[in-house]
Formats: C-alpha cells, structure tokens, sequence
C-alpha cells in the first residue's frame, strides 16, 4: 500500500514488499486537497513523525504566516496550527496558537512567537493587555547558566533553571543593564519588580544583590558587604534611606552613598557607616 492509498486509513498496513513494515495511525486529506500521513508506528516498535506532504490543520496566513514559514512551518518547533487565526486584540493584533507555542502580531510591533516559561509568565501579567503589551524580539537563548530572554513593548522577561521566569521593566531594567545583564554581578532576576516601598520606591532581588528605585534616588544595585550593613541598619526605612549611588571600589575597599550616609568596606577594617 502507497502512501496515496492509506493516507485518512487508519490501522492500514504499510509494506516493503511482501512485508508489513508499520501502521498509519494518523493522516487526512487537507482544505485545499492535499494528501499527506501525519505519524506512522513501526512494527519493530519504532515511530516516525512524516511531515513530507504534510498540510496544516488550520490556514496560516499573513504576518503570522511569514513568522512560521521562517522558523520551519510544520518542520518547525511550532509545528501543527492548532486554531484558526484569532484577531481583535488590543491595537489591532492577532494571534494564532500552535502545538509548540504562539504567535502574536500587532501592528506597531510585528510577529513574534512565544512558549515555555517566558509564554507562562506573560500569561500570568495578562498577555498583551498587561504591564508587558506585545513581544517585541523572539525568545532569545544561549545565555549563561542555560538561560534565555524575550523582550516586549513594557519590559523583559528572564528565565534560567536556578530562578525562573521573571520580568523586569523601566528604570530597574536600564539599570540593570548598565551594570552587565545577567552576565554582571547581579546575575538573573529572582523576583519580579516589587513595589509600594517608602517614598513610592520599588526594588527587584537578584542572584548576585538587589536594585532599588525611588522618585528621589533613581535606580541604584547594592550587593555584598555593604548590602549586609545596610539591611541590618533597616534597608530604605532605616537611618541611611535609599542608596543614591552604586558602590564605588578603589584603593582596597569599597563605598557606597546613601540618602543618609555613606557605607564603607574594607577587608582589613570591615564594613562600617
């Protein structure tokens, strides 16, 4: 039996010969005609997924069209369409949903796909009508520790195995990134953006220290000794208010300016205020 012949079959036998090699388990005919087998189970235990002729089981059109077809259409991670096309979302975009993930496109921002973990947590804020609007990049990986990013109209998200997927946005992000991204001290985010602080502050834990925000300081990080001085001396709340500056290291030791004071560090005198 031909694959013409099994295909929408199935059970139907395939040969080699005179001999049954496997079984159809899934195959059809497509909206437009074409004829294709989805799956096959070898006798011998073993599968194989044929997408060779395969047809999507929903039309995939337009930009979201142009975003699949780049990254392998059915060959791709995506895969199958599993709905139609959806649109009227906020500004005018659509989205289509596939075995492997998303696509979401609108007109200020293109076509971009999302799953996994980052797809999660965007969820989580609302997709596009929460604090993260549409993606603006793809899903980007090969960062260190395994991680990756995805960038939209309100922010980031992050994701490594040791912290998850968290977002970061505004001034904490610039700040963020003037002090090396990931691959810097601070490392990944360990938390989302927490506000409701003193002075209408914010502040976001990483894996190497902390940045903290507010009207009057700006986004500054705090990390090691001095960051220990200051949390036992009341963090924000406390005598040395928000930081106003990173820390400084030169000469052996290191300092930082605080909205009350500066915090010094050296490995000889320890970390005094």
């Amino acid at each position: 039996m031909d694959i013409q012949t099994m295909v929408g079959d199935s059970g139907a036998p395939v040969m080699a010969g005179s001999r049954a090699v496997g079984l159809v388990t899934s195959g059809g005919t497509s909206a437009g005609g074409t004829t294709y087998v989805t799956n096959l189970n070898w006798v011998e235990g073993r599968g194989l997924r044929l997408l060779t002729n395969a047809a999507p089981n929903f039309p995939v059109v337009g930009a979201i069209a142009a975003k699949w077809n780049a990254l392998g259409g059915l060959n791709g991670f995506l895969g199958q369409p599993l709905a139609p096309e959806g649109c009227g979302l906020k500004d005018g975009g659509c989205w289509q949903p596939f075995a492997g993930g998303k696509i979401h496109w609108s007109p200020k921002t293109g076509a971009f796909f999302t799953r996994g973990l980052i797809q999660q947590r965007w969820e989580q804020l609302g997709w596009e009508n929460g604090v993260l609007g549409y993606p603006t990049t793809d899903e980007n990986c090969g960062l260190k520790d395994g991680g990756c990013w995805q960038g939209f109209q309100g922010g980031s998200v992050y994701w490594a195995p040791n912290t998850g997927a968290h977002f970061i946005r505004g001034a904490i992000r610039d700040r963020y990134g003037s002090v090396g991204w990931e691959g810097g001290q601070l490392g990944f985010p360990r938390t989302d953006e927490l506000c409701g602080l003193r002075d209408g502050g914010c502040w976001q834990q990483f894996e190497g220290g902390r940045i903290y925000w507010s009207p009057g300081t700006g986004a500054q990080p705090v990390w090691g000794a001095i960051g220990i001085y200051w949390d036992a001396n009341g963090i924000e709340n406390g005598r040395f208010g928000y930081p106003a500056a990173g820390e400084s290291c030169g000469g052996g030791g290191c300092s930082q300016r605080f909205q009350g004071g500066t915090i010094t560090w050296h490995p000889v005198n320890g970390t005094r205020g």
